[in-house]
């Protein structure tokens, strides 16, 4: 009977202890499968539960401690790291994490000390270099870190985290084709990172290649539709592509996601501002202002003089930015009237003269235009002051002075226009050569060409054919890429081989193309005449067409020498010239269209 109780207790001990064995297996494996789900803090429970009964079981400690590395709490995963590594030192992903979690921290030194231990140990584990590169990197030992990183792809080159390790290591270097390559080959590895997509859109981005970078910010989105930053760098990409609206309708989505987003508010106003929608602008900038964190406080204040600028009807720049506004958007009624409001308010102004004098210029309202330019050109000494208050507090004095004779130079090459439009030749050429000696001392004065073509029309109408022919000839060497100095060419070759009189010529300023252009005169041909003389004509003012299909000034010469050829499809150029803004264009040329 005592030898049975004893071999009856003996197997009740064993069963109990298998049972426990096997409870505190399937809680080890839950505690995996909560941290696999990101459920950290019952992942917690559980381990910490099993480890009250077992305080040297390195599974354990491994798990906590990833468990505590995943939620950031660095401090507790060095701990338990360092626990592992003294019941279990052959365990080599333990010194791998043990030195990230010191790395984040900050503790460089102890980190590399960290990762040399464990490669010792294992001189083969990639993680280990990749670890111990990004702490050469942080203390810039760049050409250790660039080696390590290179390590850690030769071991394991199907690890898509060590080419996105690289890949930042390039940005930061600037070397962004190889920065494209790396994260490219991350994307083959892992093609349902949304995160690897943002990545290259945004090197794309910054190697200006706007186009595939929407592309993979748009894949990015389609991935994972609620982050935000995905939608701010696709407000930034239209931004620097010039897409503004498009911007507006991204940033508008991120905001439904983040509503106080600060980045986004910033962006906007950036927007509306390119845009110059300076009301709309006046609306957000003050979200900008109070969401703006304190690490950018000198932004915040020069949010606060661009407002003051735009935002405020007692300064000059809230006239001048929304006269130049509505001037470039071709509305030429309220650029008038705004700049009016801006000189009854504030005093006889340079600026708002010239926007008004531009614009009635555009409405070939000639005499009120050359009033305006004559009230520029009469306080030209206030130019200066001016810009300075309407360009910002940061705008030197030189560049001040250079912008201020950009603004005398347009006023007075108004005035030749204005001349030349009333056949006074005489006048219309002193102010335009004035104008090219001042514009000619200038460094990278923009559309010199222009005053040149000017000059070739005041030459025309002096029936000067010489000088007008060299001056168009400059003006083609000046700028390239415009257009009008070739049609100009064109239509002087072809009063030339037509003996044309050069009588009664007459010329309007034209706003689509910033010049003045001729009037196409009513030109004969002789008797016996060989057609295929118009031939040279032809070829520029079709060339010109290709340049700038949008452009309907040399739709119109084109279809003028189309009709002299007697070539139907002048009636297409023709149409083309009056859908393009010329729309007296039939009318000018004498077409009989049906």
């Amino acid at each position: 009977m005592k030898k049975y109780v004893i071999i009856l207790s003996v197997l009740s001990f064993t069963i109990t202890n298998c049972v426990f064995a096997q409870t505190a297996t399937q809680k080890f494996e839950t505690a995996k499968e909560l941290n696999d789900k990101q459920n950290f803090a019952e992942a917690i429970i559980i381990l910490e539960d099993l480890l009250a009964n077992e305080l040297k079981n390195d599974e354990y400690f491994q798990e906590l401690a990833y468990t505590y590395f995943n939620l950031l709490d660095f401090d507790k995963a060095s701990e338990y790291y360092k626990k592992v590594i003294e019941l279990n030192k052959s365990c080599a992903i333990c010194y791998a994490n043990y030195s990230r979690a010191e790395f984040e921290k900050g503790n460089f030194e102890k980190a590399e000390s960290i990762a040399n231990e464990g490669l010792e140990l294992d001189a083969n584990y990639s993680l280990l270099y990749m670890t111990r590169g990004l702490i050469y990197l942080a203390t810039n030992r760049k050409e250790l870190a660039l080696s390590d990183f290179n390590k850690s792809i030769e071991l394991d080159p199907n690890e898509d985290d060590y080419y996105i390790t690289r890949t930042n290591y390039y940005i930061q270097i600037n070397e962004l084709y190889n920065a494209y390559s790396d994260v490219t080959k991350a994307i083959k590895l892992k093609p349902q990172n949304p995160q690897y997509y943002y990545y290259r859109a945004f090197i794309l981005t910054n190697l200006k290649v706007h186009d595939e970078a929407l592309i993979d910010i748009d894949k990015a989105i389609e991935l994972n539709n609620n982050n935000v930053n995905y939608y701010n760098l696709k407000s930034t990409i239209l931004m620097n592509w010039g897409k503004y609206e498009e911007a507006e309708i991204v940033i508008y989505k991120s905001l439904e996601l983040v509503p106080d987003d600060y980045n986004a508010y910033l962006a906007l106003s950036e927007v509306y501002l390119a845009l110059s929608s300076l009301e709309r602008y006046c609306e957000v900038v003050d979200n900008a202002i109070d969401l703006c964190p304190t690490s950018e406080l000198q932004k915040v204040e020069e949010l606060k003089m661009w407002k003051n600028m735009y935002c405020f009807d007692d300064k000059l720049s809230y006239y001048t930015s929304r006269a130049f506004a509505y001037h470039l958007k071709s509305d030429y009624g309220n650029a008038i009237n705004i700049s009016k409001q801006g000189v009854q308010k504030l005093g006889a102004s340079s600026l708002l003269y010239d926007v008004m004098g531009s614009s009635y210029l555009a409405r070939k309202e000639y005499d009120l235009a050359k009033n305006c330019f004559d009230s520029c050109m009469n306080i030209n000494e206030l130019t200066v002051k001016e810009i300075s208050e309407c360009y910002g507090l940061n705008i030197s004095p030189q560049n001040a002075e250079i912008i201020a004779q950009t603004y005398h130079i347009r006023a007075e090459f108004g005035l030749a226009i204005i001349f030349l439009t009333k056949n006074d030749y005489k006048s219309a050429f002193l102010h335009i050569m004035n104008v090219i000696n001042k514009a000619e001392k200038l460094e990278n004065f923009a559309n010199l060409e222009l005053l040149y073509i000017t000059k070739g029309l005041i030459y025309l109408g002096q029936k000067d054919i010489a000088n007008a022919e060299a001056a168009f000839k400059i003006a083609r060497e000046k700028n390239l890429y415009n257009p009008i100095s070739r049609v100009n060419l064109a239509m002087l070759d072809v009063l030339k081989i037509t003996n044309s009189k050069l009588k009664k010529l007459k010329f309007e300023y034209e706003g689509v193309i910033s010049c003045s252009r001729l009037i196409v005169p009513d030109v004969k041909l002789p008797k016996n005449f060989d057609l295929e003389l118009l031939d040279p004509a032809l070829e520029m003012c079709t060339f010109a067409t290709e340049m700038s299909p949008k452009n309907p000034v040399p739709w119109l010469y084109l279809a003028k020498i189309l009709q002299l050829k007697g070539d139907p499809d002048y009636c297409k150029a023709a149409q083309n010239a009056r859908d393009y803004g010329l729309y007296d264009s039939f009318t000018e040329i004498k077409a009989d269209c049906k």
